[in-house]
Order: C-alpha cells, then sequence, then structure tokens
C-alpha cells in the first residue's frame, strides 16, 4: 500500500515540476544561460532544477515563483561550478603528481627499464655515503620535496639539502671521471 501511495505522490511531484517548467521554462534557461559560462554546465543545470522541483515540489505559499527559482537556481550554479572546479583542480593536482609516460611500450621495454633504474640505484648506494644516497633517492626517485625528504630521514631541511647537494656533486664528478677514462 505504501509502494502505491509513494508511486502516486511522485507522479504528482513530476506533473507539478512538467507544470512549472511548462510554464517558465523560457525565464529558466534565460536565468541559467546568465549565470553560466559554458552551453553544457547550462544543460546540466537545467535538468537538475528539474530534479530538484520533483524531490522539493515549490511551496504553495510561494507568491513570486521567478524570484523563487531564481534562487534555485543561484544555487545550483554554484554547486555546479564547485563540481567542476573540484574536478579540474583535482585532475591537474593529478597530472602533476604523476607525470607518468603515454606511451605503450613493449613489456621487454619495460623490464629492461626497471633492471636499468634498480642498476643505478645500486650504483648510487655503493658510490655515495649512506645518507647522501639516501637524499638523492628521496629527491629524485621518490620525488620528495626538501621538506618532506628531511621528514623521511628525520633531519632538518639543510641537513638533507647538504646530503642532496654533495651527492649530487659526487654523482657529476664521477659522471665526468668515466667519461674521461673514456
Amino acid at each position: 500500500m505504501l509502494d502505491v501511495e509513494n508511486e502516486i505522490e511522485t507522479e504528482e511531484r513530476v506533473r507539478q515540476a512538467e507544470d512549472v517548467f511548462e510554464t517558465y521554462g523560457d525565464e529558466i534557461r534565460a536565468m541559467i544561460s546568465l549565470n553560466v559560462k559554458e552551453q553544457s554546465m547550462a544543460d546540466d543545470v537545467f535538468q537538475n532544477l528539474f530534479l530538484s522541483v520533483v524531490h522539493k515540489p515549490i511551496p504553495p505559499h510561494i507568491d513570486r515563483i521567478e524570484a523563487y527559482l531564481y534562487r534555485i537556481i543561484t544555487n545550483d550554479v554554484i554547486d555546479e561550478t564547485r563540481k567542476t572546479n573540484g574536478y579540474h583542480h583535482f585532475v591537474r593536482g593529478y597530472g602533476q603528481h604523476n607525470n607518468h609516460q603515454t606511451a605503450q611500450e613493449t613489456p621487454d621495454y619495460d623490464v629492461i627499464e626497471v633492471e636499468d633504474a634498480r642498476k643505478m640505484l645500486q650504483l648510487i648506494e655503493r658510490q655515495l655515503p649512506s645518507r647522501e644516497a639516501e637524499a638523492v633517492i628521496h629527491r629524485h626517485v621518490y620525488g620528495n620535496n626538501v621538506s618532506d625528504g628531511a621528514k623521511e630521514m628525520n633531519v632538518d631541511s639543510r641537513t638533507f639539502s647538504r646530503y642532496l647537494s654533495r651527492g649530487k656533486r659526487r654523482i657529476r664528478q664521477l659522471i665526468g671521471k668515466d667519461q674521461e677514462d673514456r
């Protein structure tokens, strides 16, 4: 019995929303267009507004329905803008923190690349004093900034920077020495 009552109530709400949109549809579209920058967002706001009116019908005591709708539209545009900006911010942040290659390489290429990286890390660990090697690895392998690397190593930022600077200087010297030997 409750399902039938809920179904009738939902049908009535949809009918009321259809009446509102039939009566004020042009005004609603104009209000939305004035408040959004992109047409795709306008369509989303229009659809969301219809669902809002179905979910929470306009109270019968409202005299100025246009003003009431304008307030709902303004709130929906603000919500949609926040959602879109949050999404774009998330995507930008993800792109900045994850600099993955997009080109598909063969599996054997990936294996070779991993093996080369492993050998390079072993070489760094063998050739540099342990703290300098650790600083270089935190900064250039894990991508930590100076403050995060310092926290990971339990040292202050200046000490981490010194380890990093010395480690990089030693690597440059080793590379220069290797090229001279060739």
